[in-house]
């Protein structure tokens, strides 16, 4: 199990409470296991709330996977359906995606994979 982009599906809004976020109750899986890594989900995708702020996937993503250039995680998936998560360990990652906490609209801090997550407290979220 690649530890640093999945999580057992059973954890993941546990892990995010565990941080002092409240989960939106929506994930992508592969098989058992919730994708933590933002590349793999949609801009603007909503992870995990607070009373003041917001845990949203932000950017861009650009990779070459086999010599071929691909802008969204999804463009793969179309190609190879579920098995695109497989190629992870394949991607030559120009850009990567984030997530973002924002307070009130206002950046606050940034991540790309739930190995990074801060602890709401810290960010006085």
């Amino acid at each position: 199990m690649d530890e640093v982009n999945f999580i057992r599906e059973e954890l993941i809004k546990k892990y995010l409470e565990a941080f002092g976020w409240i989960y939106n109750g929506s994930h992508l899986t592969w098989g058992k296991l919730a994708a933590t890594r933002a590349d793999f989900y949609p801009t603007g995708f909503v992870i995990a709330v607070s009373k003041k702020a917001v845990i949203t996937c932000e950017g861009e993503l650009v990779f070459k996977y086999k010599g071929e250039i691909y802008e969204d995680f999804d463009d793969l998936c179309k190609k190879l359906g579920r098995k695109a998560f497989d190629t992870l360990p394949d991607w030559e990652i120009e850009v990567e995606k984030e997530w973002t906490v924002r307070k009130n609209g206002e950046w606050k801090h940034s991540f790309s994979n739930f190995v990074e997550l801060p602890l709401r407290k810290q960010l006085r979220c």
